[in-house]
């Protein structure tokens, strides 16, 4: 069944990863940087439902957010990543979640969702494709793109765990630039977090 991010004012996606068109072999493609364009991909989620990033790429600022069942650090920002889903909710954001890691296998991250009733899908990068694409190395490990398809934001949610002493919230300031078409002051801080573990 393929969704439509019509239905999801603000959706997150799922893996079943289709390789862009311009790299075929994604072993030799170049890990996006920060200005670069991004291209559309596929992926299904941990319901095996498939979800089309063309439809929110170019039309919406796109959140894609690596993520792990198993990181306690990932899990430490759960909350977090649910008060920014409902919070842009009715805004033209689109959140792409996903899990790379090999360890999280689906009915983990099945019983995981049921149990802290998310609000968003699970994507599952069975083979480590969109990472890869992304360059994306820890969880949680945030990437934003705005409307015109380009990265502008690489990085962590934020600049604590705690968050009672979380005070720079560095991606929803650049989802709040994004929306009003302005370049997010700060583009890039170090995530921290658990290694995503690749085959």
């Amino acid at each position: 069944m393929k969704r439509r991010f019509a239905v999801f004012t603000i959706a997150a996606l799922a893996c079943s990863f289709l390789i862009p068109s311009y790299a075929a072999d994604s072993m030799e493609m170049k890990s996006y940087s920060l200005g670069d364009e991004v291209a559309p991909f596929t992926l299904k989620d941990a319901s095996g439902n498939d979800h089309d990033l063309s439809v929110a790429l170019g039309e919406k600022v796109v959140v894609v957010y690596f993520w792990s069942c198993q990181c306690p650090v990932s899990k430490a920002y759960e909350n977090r990543l649910i008060s920014m889903f409902n919070d842009y909710k009715d805004k033209d954001v689109t959140f792409c979640v996903i899990s790379a890691n090999q360890t999280d296998s689906v009915s983990m991250i099945q019983d995981y969702a049921k149990e802290h009733e998310l609000p968003y899908p699970i994507m599952k990068d069975s083979d480590d494709a969109v990472a890869d694409l992304f360059g994306a190395q820890k969880t949680p490990e945030v990437f934003v793109i705005g409307k015109d398809k380009k990265l502008y934001y690489h990085g962590a949610v934020d600049n604590s765990q705690n968050p009672d002493k979380a005070d720079q919230h560095y991606v929803r300031a650049a989802i709040d630039a994004l929306l009003a078409n302005q370049v997010p002051l700060v583009q890039q801080k170090p995530a921290f977090g658990c290694g995503i573990k690749r085959k």
